[in-house]
């Protein structure tokens, strides 16, 4: 009992003299070891206390969160928790640490909560491929689809020529297919498109002999026929002054690209209203779209201009008009009344311009004007 009584008071004693030492350290002094607990096998100090009342050590049991100046790592931030100093946390891929009690404050837009312990670094370059994995197992067999046809290109070529009443072949356009995609191609034995047609109404033939039109019917004809409109083809609207009605185009290849240098267009001519649209047709020459004109024009009015387009006569020249006959000049009759004649002359004769006319006495004479 002796003993026991005698160990109290040593241990008292020691606990005595370690609270006096830590009070009578001075406020100022450098930190120092105040008490350590070392490993007796390997010498290793498990566990200090400090001046300043810093508490360190090896291993601790529990979670450390009573303890102060030491980190409590607290997983990935969150705006709901509420942390406390020396909290840490990851956050945009760098870990911080709290510098003070805080709450919904996100560590990298506020620096007076939280400081950067680790930051996150630029990324770095892509490994090495690796080896691709095992194939996976084979799914399920899909359902079983329509069977399709027997029949031979040739048979099914026969059954769409077989006349049936109501039958009717369709191909229709795709969504988000382009007008100008062929639906119907002809093709020769090189493979050369020969006869090709879009939905925006291309028809293109191509061929090594001249295409023809005919008919056997005695009241019809062969017919190249344009048609045009405002609006669209389900509800048209009236056409314009000036706007095109078609085009003969004739294009010739110089050797790099086709030079489309004539056109026989028709155009509206005047005020259109019901039952009346004026048109006028134009013949444009040249050596090229670039320098292309109109030479000729025939007005809705029946007046024909040449080098002019607006002639206000039946027929209104823009230039020189010659006559050069070659040929025998014909009889004066009421077939040839007001035909002018230009006869050339040998050398050291003066020519003889004519006009076919009327006399007072009833009579068609040649009377000389020249």
């Amino acid at each position: 009992m002796k003993k026991q009584t005698e160990k109290v008071r040593r241990v008292t004693g020691t606990a005595l003299l370690l609270l006096l030492a830590l009070a009578s350290t001075p406020a100022l002094a450098v930190e120092t070891d105040r008490v350590t607990v070392e490993d007796p096998s390997t010498g290793i100090v498990m566990f200090r206390v400090t001046s300043a009342g810093n508490v360190t050590g090896a291993t601790f049991n529990g979670d450390g969160s009573g303890l102060t100046n030491v980190p409590h790592w607290k997983g990935t931030w969150s705006a709901a928790t509420t942390y406390s100093k020396d909290d840490c946390v990851s956050s945009g891929g760098s870990s911080w640490i709290a510098l003070q009690p805080s709450s919904n404050a996100q560590p990298s837009l506020n620096p007076a909560s939280w400081a950067v312990l680790a930051q996150q670094g630029p990324a770095g370059a892509t490994g090495v491929q690796g080896t691709a994995g095992a194939a996976g197992p084979t799914g399920p067999q899909g359902p079983q689809g329509l069977p399709g046809s027997p029949d031979t290109q040739e048979q099914i070529l026969s059954k769409l020529a077989t006349a049936t009443a109501g039958a009717v072949l369709t191909v229709q356009q795709a969504p988000g297919e382009l007008n100008t995609a062929p639906k119907l191609i002809i093709k020769d034995s090189s493979n050369i498109e020969k006869l090709t047609f879009s939905l925006d109404g291309a028809l293109n033939l191509i061929g090594s002999t001249n295409q023809k039109m005919f008919t056997d019917n005695p009241n019809t004809r062969s017919v190249f026929a344009t048609f045009r409109a405002r609006g669209s083809a389900v509800t048209p609207v009236a056409v314009q002054l000036n706007d095109k009605v078609g085009t003969f185009q004739f294009s010739s290849y110089d050797g790099a690209a086709f030079q489309t240098a004539a056109l026989l267009e028709g155009f509206v001519d005047g005020n259109v209203s019901a039952g009346s649209v004026p048109t006028r047709l134009s013949v444009v020459t040249g050596t090229s779209m670039a320098n292309r004109s109109e030479r000729l024009v025939v007005k809705s009015t029946g007046n024909v201009g040449i080098g002019t387009t607006s002639p206000t006569q039946k027929l209104e020249v823009n230039g020189g008009v010659r006559i050069n006959t070659a040929t025998a000049k014909p009889g004066c009759d009421s077939a040839a009344r007001g035909t002018f004649w230009l006869t050339q002359k040998q050398a050291g004769e003066m020519d003889a311009l004519e006009v076919c006319i009327k006399d007072a006495t009833e009579a068609y004479v040649w009377k000389a004007v020249w």
